[in-house]
């Protein structure tokens, strides 16, 4: 897999683990877990930022990459807070 589609997928993961994340932690905690994993999956994946090549690949990748994570974890949070309220 090459690494601008990698990038993209871990903006994606990492966009939609904010709603599980919510419901397992709630809302007075979810903040700083949601930074923890953010950070933690930026951390262990640094290495493939030496795999992008610059090209206009790459830097589509990481105007897109924000985005990305972004738009999921709006989506996924939504989706979160609904299931936290009906299960509580």
């Amino acid at each position: 897999m090459s690494p601008d589609k990698r990038e993209l997928l871990l903006a994606l993961a990492l966009g939609l683990a904010a709603g599980p994340t919510f419901c397992v932690v709630g809302p007075e905690r979810f903040l700083s877990w949601y930074g923890i994993l953010l950070v933690a999956g930026s951390v262990f994946t640094a290495h493939w930022v030496r795999e992008l090549k610059p090209s206009r690949a790459a830097w589509v990748t990481w105007v897109v990459s924000p985005v990305v994570s972004l738009v999921a974890a709006v989506a996924s949070l939504g989706l979160g807070i609904i299931a936290w309220v009906a299960l509580r």
